[in-house]
């Protein structure tokens, strides 16, 4: 969620007008509504949203959605403007909403300025107005509120909330089947394809077209005048500024953008099985329930001195691999050549899971492999299969410059895979970056980045062996924690990708070598998820 005067909470409240007998439906029929409210006009606006709450209606919606401060719209800076249009749950709007959800037996969810006469504090809030005679309000300290529906589990999220995988995660293991996203941003496609993938949700977005103007501050004030400004433009009207309907296995049913109101539908199952890429280990997640991400407790954590290095992503391809020294140090002598005529400082070179011939009866030569790291003066990261007292693993080797061999076993797996696994995850401090160690099932947990990132990670390299569609988005997606990520893929892409907010390229993919420079001064600015309750994350394991 995201604004500048409001004190942000999570706040969704399921209200709820007479009391149908369901008989559980095979699927349901939703929509997301595509909008523009107009400043300062809560009864206008209010008036439209109620005409199409009610054209969805007509159109067989039982789940209609509506964007992020659907009442008021969006850019008020300070207390004394927001309270001309906040109002409280229950209200007038989930009053007015209320008789069409009674009138079609729906429920819809839509976004407000919210305000608590106890406490005199303002929130951006999402009422969730159902068909049913009992009332049910939460406020959400940093949880995610669930409502039981004859079309499943709902859970509501509202626009920012999207970019912290641990909200969507905490919904999951709340088994939500439908997850609603009132939502004033642009939002990208392949993030809520992530999203579904690895929670197993369908999700509503509702959004928004339009631009609202800035304003300045002002040089005398009090506390309700106090105005906290934008430092951009609210301009709505960008292509990624759109509704979208999207299954649980990625499809999207319904996108809708534009300069004019409109409605997107879609028709869901219910009652799907969900399921987890891989198996969830919340006991390697502790530092999700802990700040170390605070600026005086980040500044303590002894990380290397920032900035500007290269790292590449090697495939052998069909190498040798009766003599995989002989490949690796061909392929590295490669690659550190075009890095010096690309006029780049390669720092790191990362390998492929499973890419060489490693066996009990084939093993990788270990001191081999730390003169050859010294030779060259690069870091080498290899992928192999390892067997030890008839365990198997898939494990990641890195070999120092300076004679070190770290180990790192792969910490996640499908339900399906027979693989032992790691029991913790594994950092190592080097002069030019602090580097976390994954493979290419890890990245599926979108709690492994998130663990790296509040490890202080600058750079997290993965050795992958995987063909799954998704995985060049999720390497972008992982990088929104604000860590750049390396991986080098046996069965798909080499590619390398910058995290922050940096100029365009800020990812390269090449089949068989991606090397790029990264800088690590980008990403030590991580951001920590505020007033977030996370317990469940560390306790429940679906």
């Amino acid at each position: 969620m995201k604004s500048l005067t409001l004190t942000l909470l999570i706040v969704c409240f399921l209200i709820t007008v007479s009391a149908p007998v369901y008989t559980k439906p095979h699927t349901v029929k939703v929509a997301v509504v595509q909008f523009r409210p107009q400043m300062n006009n809560v009864s206008g606006n209010l008036r439209r949203l109620i005409n199409l709450t009610d054209e969805a209606g007509r159109a067989g919606a039982k789940i209609v959605v509506h964007t992020e401060m659907a009442t008021a719209g969006y850019s008020y800076f300070s207390r004394e403007q927001i309270r001309k249009v906040a109002e409280t749950i229950p209200g007038n709007t989930t009053r007015s909403l209320g008789r069409i959800a009674s009138k079609y037996r729906l429920y819809v969810a839509v976004g407000l300025p919210e305000i608590d006469p106890v406490t005199n504090r303002f929130y951006n809030s999402v009422a969730l107005i159902g068909p049913s005679e009992s009332s049910w309000a939460s406020i959400g300290e940093g949880t995610i509120p669930t409502f039981d529906t004859p079309y499943g589990r709902i859970a509501v999220v509202i626009c920012a909330d999207l970019f912290y995988p641990e909200l969507a995660r905490l919904a999951a293991i709340k088994r939500t089947d439908i997850l609603l996203a009132p939502s004033n941003v642009g939002v990208d496609d392949d993030l809520l394809k992530v999203r579904t993938f690895e929670n197993g949700f369908s999700i509503l977005l509702a959004n928004r077209y339009g631009a609202e103007e800035l304003e300045k501050n002002l040089d005398t004030f009090t506390q309700e005048t106090l105005r906290i400004t934008s430092p951009f433009p609210y301009k709505f009207d960008y292509e990624s500024n759109k509704s979208l309907i999207m299954t649980a296995d990625g499809r999207v049913l319904a996108s809708v953008s534009g300069q004019k109101d409109a409605i997107g539908y879609g028709v869901l199952p219910v009652g799907n099985p969900k399921h987890y890429p891989v198996q969830r280990r919340p006991e390697l997640y502790s530092l999700l329930g802990q700040d170390t991400l605070e600026p005086y407790t980040f500044t303590q954590l002894g990380l290397p001195k920032a900035g500007l290095f290269a790292v590449a992503a090697v495939d052998p391809g069909t190498a040798d691999s009766i003599n995989p020294i002989a490949s690796i140090r061909r392929l590295a002598l490669h690659t550190k050549e075009d890095a010096q005529s690309g006029g780049h400082i390669l720092k790191l070179i990362v390998f492929p899971a499973n890419a060489f011939n490693v066996t009990p009866e084939n093993l990788l030569d270990i001191e081999a492999m730390k003169a050859l790291a010294s030779e060259l003066g690069i870091d080498i990261i290899v992928g192999i299969a390892e067997t030890e007292a008839r365990r198997h693993y898939s494990t990641s080797l890195f070999f120092t410059r300076d004679g070190q061999v770290v180990k790192y076993r792969r910490v996640h797996r499908s339900e399906t895979e027979k693989i032992n696994l790691g029991n913790d995850f594994v950092v190592i401090n080097r002069d030019y970056a602090r580097i976390g160690l994954l493979q290419g099932q890890d990245l599926f947990a979108p709690e492994s980045s998130r663990v790296l990132a509040k490890m202080g990670v600058d750079l997290i390299a993965v050795s992958a062996d995987t063909e799954n569609s998704l995985l060049s988005s999720l390497c972008r997606t992982r990088t929104a924690d604000r860590v750049h990520l390396v991986i080098a893929n046996r069965r798909g892409t080499e590619g390398v990708y910058a995290g922050g907010y940096i100029a365009s390229p800020d990812h390269v993919e090449r089949e068989g070598m991606a090397l790029m420079d990264v800088d690590t001064n980008h990403i030590r600015n991580k951001k920590e998820l505020r007033r977030f309750d996370g317990w469940d994350l560390l306790l429940r394991r679906n």
